[in-house]
């Protein structure tokens, strides 16, 4: 996935088809390669797991189960790790890939209608039919 400012995103699965690829996300820079998942942490160069943080920078909140934030939240109204804003493209983003592996071909996407562009195929599977009497 190509993103407007020029952001690549390599979108890889498990299982059939996708050998040798493990799960979890990898971030690329100028400088190296950092991997992660819920349960490990990996780099090229190592180095880059010694870095120290400086205190302007960003830290993202650490969250172990998530199911449990959100429930946690619910009980005490304080605001969750991932916020909807965060959740809501994170889900988009896995929700387009999975239209591309259904229908095996690159697709353009418009992220302020939030749809696919000039691709009705590809449009309808990004809902399903309802059953009777619900309705959107």
């Amino acid at each position: 996935m190509k993103y407007a400012n020029g952001v690549e995103l390599i979108f890889t699965g498990e299982g059939p088809g996708f050998t040798g690829v493990r799960h979890g996300i990898t971030f690329e820079g100028s400088d190296g390669w950092v991997w992660v998942n819920r349960g490990a942490i990996d780099a090229e160069p190592k180095s880059l797991l010694k870095e120290a943080f400086s205190p302007d920078e960003i830290r993202l909140p650490v969250s172990t189960f998530h199911h449990g934030n959100f429930l946690e939240c619910v009980r005490t109204r304080q605001k969750t790790l991932c916020n909807i804003d965060v959740a809501v493209r994170s889900d988009t983003v896995c929700q387009l890939a999975w239209c591309v592996f259904q229908l095996q071909r690159k697709l353009r996407w418009d992220p302020g209608q939030e749809l696919f562009i000039n691709d009705p195929d590809a449009n309808r599977k990004l809902t399903r039919p309802l059953r009777a009497p619900w309705y959107l």
